[in-house]
């Protein structure tokens, strides 16, 4: 029997990294998210064989997040490169996507942002959200300048020597000749059509480049490793702190249900733009380890909203505190900004992965001292109201 490939997952953001990475984990593969874009000689000689990283560059300017994704791929020339995007185009998704493909050293690159399981699909090259045009959405004002059409913002990105090939459908694929770089724009809008997409990238495994959303990271999994493996969660001690730095009204919602259950709210609270860091220290080094679950988060009172990244910080400042004051046996993290931020002030290089509790809800595992902590990551508008009510009562917590 083959051996199974080794495979690179460059994201713009942690939770991406982590949710694109899961499904491998949850299969059975060894897998380790790298909190780090330069991965040292060490780092990647005991690398495994699913790596992940995340660039950090969704809200960065181009030419930065080029350097980047550059520097995440150095060293990892024999693996298949997979660069997760958005499924609804945040970020920089073309420039990012063209870097990968020059920085891979290969001349082809198969690309679709669909995830059937989350309604969305791509159709004639563009993204629709449950049968409705990404451009019509709410979500597209949240995206930096999202393309109306894939195939055309890659065509006219403005780099020479790229041509860019409309595919109605997996089945159509076929590699093209000629020195050139070459795009395929894949439409699918089911997940068999991710698993034909998959199972074409690794017949062409050592010629390909893969982008897409953490569906086709899915298909690809499925594919490789076959039916996931049941999780089996042991009751770890210690309360469940969750931190919550997405400001989406999903995130709201899920953090006033748990409080409503009696978790403790220990809040940054922001005024004029200024955060009272001092009050949130304080109410924190009074807690003791009684209560389930705790919650960390930003509360806005008025005034200017301070940048996400002093936000994040402020938020892993607090709750690196609290993992220790409470003696947290798992941690719930919604935000990419903020997970990232949150595991550098823990000091961590890397992070192994566990599987995933819930579809897109990443599990990962680390040692603090003698304790051995569980993180779970979660895109900031993702879940339903009660979807940390449902993570206290999977992760068990004393």
């Amino acid at each position: 029997m083959a051996a199974a490939p080794k495979i690179a997952i460059i994201a713009d953001d942690l939770t991406g990294a982590m949710d694109t990475a899961a499904p491998f984990a949850k299969r059975g593969a060894q897998t380790r998210m790298l909190l780090t874009d330069s991965p040292g000689a060490e780092a990647l000689r005991t690398a495994p064989e699913i790596v992940a990283i995340s660039t950090e560059s969704r809200n960065l300017d181009p030419i930065r997040a080029i350097q980047r994704v550059h520097q995440a791929i150095a060293g990892f020339e024999d693996r298949i490169p997979f660069k997760k995007i958005d499924s609804t185009l945040r970020g920089n998704v073309v420039a990012e996507t063209l870097a990968t493909l020059e920085a891979s050293g290969r001349r082809h690159l198969l690309i679709t942002p669909a995830f059937p399981g989350q309604g969305r699909v791509l159709r004639n090259g563009e993204v629709y959200v449950h049968d409705v045009p990404l451009q019509e959405t709410a979500i597209a004002r949240d995206a930096l300048s999202p393309p109306l059409r894939v195939p055309l913002a890659l065509a006219y990105s403005g780099k020479l020597g790229v041509v860019v090939h409309e595919v109605g459908s997996p089945a159509e694929l076929k590699l093209a000749g000629g020195p050139e770089f070459h795009i395929y724009v894949i439409d699918s809008e089911t997940d068999d059509d991710l698993l034909q997409i998959a199972r074409f990238a690794l017949t062409y495994r050592d010629e390909v480049v893969l982008a897409g959303a953490s569906g086709l990271g899915a298909a690809l999994a499925s594919f490789i490793y076959g039916a996931p493996l049941q999780l089996k969660l042991k009751d770890e001690p210690g309360p469940v702190l969750y931190v919550v730095g997405s400001r989406t009204p999903q995130s709201a919602a899920q953090l006033e249900q748990l409080a409503d259950l009696g978790a403790p709210v220990i809040a940054v609270e922001s005024q004029s733009g200024v955060l009272n860091m001092d009050r949130a220290l304080g109410q924190c080094r009074t807690l003791t380890g009684d209560h389930a679950a705790y919650i960390a988060t930003v509360r806005q009172k008025g005034g200017a909203v301070p940048d996400s990244t002093v936000v994040a910080q402020a938020l892993a400042t607090l709750s690196a505190e609290l993992v220790d004051q409470v003696s947290a046996g798992s941690i719930v993290v919604t935000g990419g900004d903020t997970a990232q931020a949150l595991l550098r002030e823990l000091k961590l290089d890397s992070l192994d992965l566990a599987g995933e509790l819930l579809p897109g809800i990443a599990l990962g595992l680390f040692q603090r001292g003698k304790r051995l902590i569980r993180l779970v990551t979660k895109a900031g508008g993702f879940g339903d109201p009660a979807l940390f009510v449902t993570l206290q009562n999977m992760l068990r917590a004393k």
